[in-house]
C-alpha cells in the first residue's frame, strides 16, 4: 500500500511537471513567433529602403552620365514592340474567325 502511494505521488509529480513543461513550451513558441514576425517586418523595411535608395542612386547616375534619355527611349521602343505584337496577335485572331 505504501508503494502504491509512492507510485501515485511520483505519477502525479511527473504529470504536473509535464504540464508545466508543455505550458512553458507553448510560451516559448509564442515568443519565437513574435520575434520571427519582428525580424520579417524589419527585413522587409530594410529591403524596401535599399530598393528605394538604389533607384534614387541609379536615377542620379543615369542623369549624370546622360543615359537617362537613352534609357527612356529604349523603354518606349520596347513598349512600341509590345503594342505591335499585340496588334498582330489580334489581327491573327480576327483572321481565324
Amino acid at each position: 500500500m505504501q508503494e502504491d502511494t509512492l507510485v501515485n505521488n511520483a505519477k502525479k509529480a511527473l504529470s504536473e511537471a509535464q504540464e508545466r513543461l508543455n505550458a512553458r513550451c507553448e510560451q516559448i513558441k509564442s515568443q519565437v513567433s513574435e520575434v520571427k514576425e519582428q525580424v520579417r517586418s524589419t527585413a522587409k523595411g530594410i529591403v524596401e529602403e535599399a530598393k528605394e535608395k538604389g533607384r534614387a542612386a541609379l536615377y542620379r547616375v543615369s542623369e549624370f552620365l546622360g543615359i537617362k534619355k537613352k534609357l527612356l527611349d529604349i523603354r518606349e521602343n520596347v513598349r512600341g514592340v509590345d503594342e505591335v505584337k499585340q496588334e498582330v496577335a489580334h489581327k491573327q485572331v480576327a483572321k481565324v474567325r
